[in-house]
Parts: structure tokens; sequence; C-alpha cells
């Protein structure tokens, strides 16, 4: 037995790539146990004066603070509580994405039904939003390390559990299982002994991909709980892990007066750690899938450093009719798949709807600072609160509330949206061209660098470029959404005001992004370059750069088209972090200046408008699916 798992896990040690990222991770956990030991320190209180934002020396290897404290003791220190919460969070969302998962995929009927429904409400809902409201109302009080990871914890399960029930899916129509069912064994005993154990691979790849969702969620809600001051209850607040070591610098406006050391290395801290678990999750990925790994599918004779890419084929002109007749052909399915789906939206959204209801009694018994709770019961407003939603009144009777929902959310959609399409068509060509170079340099180095991107957190990635390429080399706006001497208008100078400044946040969202889509198209393509049609094109005498477009490109950019509508959700999470970075004048940044001051109303309609934005995404990705997928068009 020991020899078969040596030999099983053989092909993980041979991959440089996962070696790389295993040694990551023992350097950081190292870190944590020795670290706090080997602190350097600050020193006395006349040398911590005297040093105030000294930059890297012998004597402070990553400089001060503007307060004197060393940054390599603080990174050290903040180690182990950022490295437990991680875990704990980890451990949560990965139990219940396993429980979710395959019981849904190894169960037919209304099990799959409820459990499919409790994921996608899950999925719909913009996490990172809920999470401000919910940190800004339980009281400070009850902030504990456990109520961390479990709200990190269940905001990071669902995407796992998807994935986990398509595997479950597949593995339901296979013969053994077919077996253990015809010999009587109970479904929870299939899936513990048949399900789980097929799937292993998959499952301990996806703890390091909840891991990673896990660190981003929780750099992002120590980062805001910090810049509130201490409103927020869950979050750290004391500069304990690397996210509030970030918020801490931001408050301190350490980019913006050039003391970048502060925020810049607690943003490696992260780096680092992204990088060790995105590299072993792509190792034990491989080890899982053999496909994902070997040489190029056109392999050369020779090693050529050389970055050849394929040639793009020949506009072929062709009638729109058939294509016109195959979407008026797929009406009827569309109709369908909607019917099926629109009420898990519908659930999704009223649960938003409801939480924002509540939201003023809940903050009332919390430390947000809060007006008084409204009179009455907590019916009796309901039904005209879900009226004011229904018709889009999302003012409330409150002067203010709806132009400042008007102002500002457009920006962040716009935003979010724009970057999600981009990042997407970019990331498809990437991963397409890297899973047809596979095993080369163009494949290790656009698959690896994307994916350590896509690990760090957004705003962290933000305050580097803002400190790089705005403050010292000033290539863009450093703030705001617009020019400080022009009002929101419909006019050419205001949009060219507009696209100055939201160049270099975009820019940031898409190369965030990236790594999401090289990943999954890289994969997806890998698993269509061996199918039949695959080989039938390559036997007619067709040339590569036309298999890859017409053939295996096509049918390896639909399945990514499911994880649109979950990309933009994780972005849209994300955008009140990095909207306080570049104090860009979005619907994130009013969100959480309106969660620290109080201003309940504004939070009410500001999360119902994020919801309400995640689903009508959810809704378009499903049509787009239906309408350029055949294969999703069943009767």
């Amino acid at each position: 037995m020991a020899r078969a798992m040596t030999r099983r896990l053989a092909p993980f040690f041979q991959n440089r790539i996962a070696l790389v990222g295993v040694a990551l991770l023992l350097l950081v956990l190292a870190t944590a146990i020795l670290g706090p030991l080997l602190a350097p320190g600050n020193g006395s209180l006349m040398s911590m004066l005297a040093d105030r934002a000294s930059p890297p020396s012998w004597a402070h290897p990553f400089g001060t603070t503007g307060e004197g404290y060393d940054v390599l003791s603080e990174v050290l220190t903040a180690t182990p509580l950022t490295l437990e919460l991680i875990a704990g969070a980890t451990a949560i969302a990965l139990t219940l994405a396993v429980a979710c998962g395959c019981a849904a995929g190894a169960f037919a009927g209304r099990a799959d039904t409820v459990l499919s429904a409790i994921t996608g409400v899950f999925l719909a809902i913009p996490t990172l939003p809920l999470a401000i409201v919910i940190a800004g109302v339980v009281p400070k009080g009850r902030h504990t390390a456990v109520a961390t990871m479990l709200m990190i914890g269940l905001g990071s399960w669902a995407a796992e559990a998807r994935v986990l029930r398509a595997q479950a899916l597949a593995l339901r129509s296979t013969e053994f299982v077919a077996a253990a069912t015809t010999i009587g064994e109970s479904r929870t005993r299939i899936v513990i002994s048949e399900f789980i154990p097929n799937m292993a691979s998959r499952i301990a790849a996806g703890a390091f991909f909840i891991a990673i969702q896990a660190m981003v969620m929780l750099a992002t809600l120590d980062f805001l709980a910090s810049l509130s001051r201490g409103r927020f209850a869950l979050g750290d607040t004391n500069g304990s892990t690397w996210g509030s070591l970030l918020a801490v610098a931001q408050v301190q406006e350490a980019l913006l007066t050039g003391s970048w050391w502060a925020f810049t290395f607690p943003a490696l801290a992260l780096l680092v750690t992204a990088a060790g678990l995105v590299l072993t999750m792509y190792g034990i990925e491989q080890l899982g899938d053999p496909r994902l790994a070997g040489t190029s599918i056109r392999s050369r004779p020779r090693f050529n450093l050389r970055l050849r890419l394929p040639r793009l084929p020949r506009p072929e002109l062709a009638s729109p009719l058939p294509a016109l007749g195959s979407l008026v052909g797929a009406l009827p399915h569309l109709a369908r798949h909607l019917v099926r789906r629109l009420p898990i939206y519908a659930l999704a959204l009223w649960v938003s709807v409801t939480v924002s209801y509540a939201l003023p009694r809940l903050a009332w018994r919390g430390s947000l600072r809060a007006p008084p709770p409204p009179a009455g019961s907590f019916w009796g407003g309901y039904g005209r609160f879900l009226r004011d939603v229904g018709t889009g009144h999302l003012g409330f009777g409150v002067p203010g509330v709806a132009t400042t929902v008007e102002n500002t959310l457009p920006f962040s959609l716009a935003l979010v949206g724009t970057a999600t399409l981009v990042a997407f068509a970019l990331g498809g060509l990437l991963g397409l061209f890297a899973a047809w170079r596979r095993g080369g340099p163009f494949d290790g180095s656009v698959t690896t660098g994307t994916a350590v991107l896509w690990t760090m957190p957004t705003f962290a990635l933000a305050g580097l470029a803002l400190e790089f390429l705005c403050v010292q080399w000033h290539l863009f706006p450093v703030q705001w959404a617009y020019g400080l001497n022009l009002e929101p208008a419909w006019s050419w100078r205001f949009a060219a005001s507009a696209f100055r400044h939201a160049e270099l946040p975009l820019l940031v969202l898409i190369v965030a992004s990236l790594g999401l889509w090289v990943l999954s198209v890289r994969t997806v393509t890998l698993g269509v370059t061996n199918d039949d049609y695959v080989h039938f094109a390559r036997a007619k005498g067709l040339s590569e750069s036309r298999i890859m477009f017409r053939y295996a490109g096509r049918n390896a950019l639909l399945p990514a088209l499911t994880g649109l509508a979950v990309a933009f959700s994780l972005a849209i999470g994300g955008v009140p972090a990095l909207e306080e970075i570049f104090s860009y004048s979005g619907g994130g940044f009013a969100l959480q200046q309106a969660a620290m001051t109080g201003n309940l109303v504004l939070v009410q309609a500001l999360v119902i408008a994020f919801a309400a934005s995640v689903v009508c995404v959810n809704v378009l990705a499903d049509v787009a699916q239906v309408l350029l997928d055949p294969r999703l068009r069943t009767a």
C-alpha cells in the first residue's frame, strides 16, 4: 500500500511548480512558528521617535511606520493569527462544500433541488457587502476568532460546492456506483465510501481554492474593519493580521507620503502565501487529472525560447441566417431554463432585502452608530418596504439616499462589469494559448503569473499600483472617480474625465481577475483536445490555428461562461476596499462610508442594489449559456 501511495504521489513530487508552492507554504508556516520569537522589536521610545517613517535599512530591514514601529516585527507577529483564521475558515467552508456538493450530486430529486437552491442563493448574494453590514451591527464585545472564521467560511463554500456537485453527477452514472446501489448500500454510505474517495484529489485542490478565497476575504474584512476605527465587530482592528496592517498604513497615508514600505511588505506577505497556495493547488490538480500536465500538443524536436503564437484564421463570410435560426429555436428552451432558475434568484434577492430591512433593529443592538430603531413591530412596515423595493424606490422616504445611489452605483457597476468582460476575453485567449503550448515557457509563465496575481487581495494590488504608477511615476490620476471641478453630467468632458480616473482601477481589476479565466479555460481546453472531433479535424489536414479557435476554443469557452456571474459577484464584493484605496466615489466606497457613519438607510439601499445587480448578471449569464451552447437545450 505504501508503494502504491508513493507511485501515485510521484507526479506531484516531480512537479517543480508544486514543489515551489510547498516550499513557500513551509516558509510561511515556519515564520508563523518562529517569527514572533525572532522579531527584532521596536526598541526604546526615544529610538522609535527618532526612526519614524524610516526606509528599509540594516537596523530595520522592512523600515518603520509613521509611529516608529518596526514593520518586520509587525509582519512576523501578525503571521500566526492570520494563518489560524485562514485555516479555521477553510475547514468550515470545505466541510460545507463537501457535504452539500457531494450530497446534491449523489442524491437525485428533491435533495438535489434543495441543496442546489441553497448553493445558488449563496452564490447570488454578494458576500462582502453583507459581511460589512453584519460586521457593523454585531456587538464589538462579542467579536471572536470563531465569529470571524464562521463569517468567512459561510461566504467561501458555495463556488466549490458547485464544482463538487458537477463531479458527483458524473460519478453517479458510473458502474461501481450502480453496483453499490444494486446490492442495497445506503446513499450516505455510497457518498462516504464511493464518491469522496474518488473525488479526493478535487477535494484536496478545493481546500486550497477555498483557502485562497478565505485569505482574500479575511484581508479585505480586516482592512475595512481597521478603517472603521473599531466600529466593525468582525475583523481585526489592532494590527494583529496582515490585512489590518495594510489598513493602518492606509490610515496613516503611507502610500501618499512616500512610506511605501509600510504597505508593501505586508502585501508581499500575502503574495508569498497566495503563491504557495495556488502553486500547490496547481500540482494537486495535475495529480488528479494527468491531462493538465505533459508537453505541448504539438511536440517540437528542440527547445525554443521564442514565443510563437499561431496565426489567426482568415475571416470567412457566411450567411447569418443559420445562426439566427438557431437562436430562435433556442427560445423555448431558454424559457424553460429561466422558469427553473428564476425562483432561486428571487429567493437570493428576498434574503438580501429581508436582511436590509432588519438592519436598523440589528444595528441598535450592536455597536454601530445608528439612530433609534423604527417604532412598531417587525412585520409592521415589511410589506411597505417590499413595495418600495419592488417599485425601485430605494430612497425609502429619506432625502438624498436615492440621489447618492444613482450617482455612485453606476461607477461601480461599469467598473466591475467592464473588468469582468475584458478579463474573460483576454484570460480565455491566454488560457487557450497556454493549453495549446502546455509544458513550454509561455504556459509556465502565463499560468503561474496570472494565478498568483489572482490570489492577491485586489485592494493590495491597488495600493501597490497607486504608489508606483501614480505617486512615483505619475502615469494615472491619484484619486477620485472624476475631476473635482466637474459635476456628473451627460457630456463628453465628464465622460473623458471619468474614463481617465477609471483607467487604473480598471487595470487592477483586470489583472487581478485574469488568473481565474486562464486556469479555467486551460483546464477545459486540455479536456477537449483528445476528443474525437479534434482528431478528426487534424486528420482532415486543418491548420492548428483553425482547430484551436474553431473546434477546441469554442467548446472550451462555452463552459467558462458559467463562471461569469461568480466572477462578477466576487469582484463586486471587493469593490469597497478597492474604491477606498483610490478614494473612488462609487457605490462600494459609499457603502463603506455609510456603514461607518451610521447612515443605515443608504446601507440598505446599496446592499439591495448590489444584490439586484448580481442577480441580473446571473440571469444574463444563464441566457447567454442557453443561446450559445446547444448542449444545454434539453427537452
